[in-house]
């Protein structure tokens, strides 16, 4: 009877906290350039296996094996809702835009219009932007720039007082 009310009350040992050995993670798989180019090719494009292990000039039953994986097939979810993600935020980002190019203000069409080419490549990043520089003149001290060979010369004279 005591071996288990002892049994009841004993608390199990407590976990170490601080950072966890690096043998006790357990190793994520990689994901090959190769599977992430095919990927990405059967996502975009929509081709099938073959295609893609055509077009990446690899073995198509390497390619298959491969994307049978457990962490490939779990790369590919990832992959798959990132971009129906973007196409969702690019669709609301266009509907947003045609409001506001129908917007009073010159200057919200400009950048709305100046956005959308950029957006498509046919407008470059920098071009559009002004660059302008604030030179302000106050009184002061005048900061001569020239050096002295750059002077005209200078005709010394003395004043005399003529009495008359």
């Amino acid at each position: 009877m005591t071996d288990q009310s002892t049994a009841i009350t004993q608390t199990p040992p407590k976990r170490q906290l601080g950072p966890r050995k690096a043998s006790d993670v357990p190793k994520q798989p990689r994901i090959t350039p190769l599977i992430r180019a095919a990927v990405a090719l059967m996502l975009d494009e929509d081709v099938s296996i073959t295609e893609a292990a055509n077009r990446l000039q690899c073995s198509r039953f390497h390619l298959g094996r491969m994307l049978n994986r457990d962490h490939v097939n779990d790369y590919w979810a990832r992959e798959e809702r990132r971009r129906v993600a973007g196409k969702r935020a690019g669709a609301e980002a266009s509907r947003v835009f045609r409001g506001l190019l129908r917007a009073e203000s010159e200057k919200v069409q400009l950048e709305v219009c100046q956005k959308i080419l950029t957006e498509r490549g046919s407008l470059s990043r920098d071009q559009g932007r002004n660059t302008s520089v604030n030179v302000s003149i106050a009184a002061g001290y005048i900061i001569k720039l020239r050096d002295k060979q750059d002077e005209p010369p200078t005709i010394e004279a003395k004043a005399e007082v003529v009495q008359g």
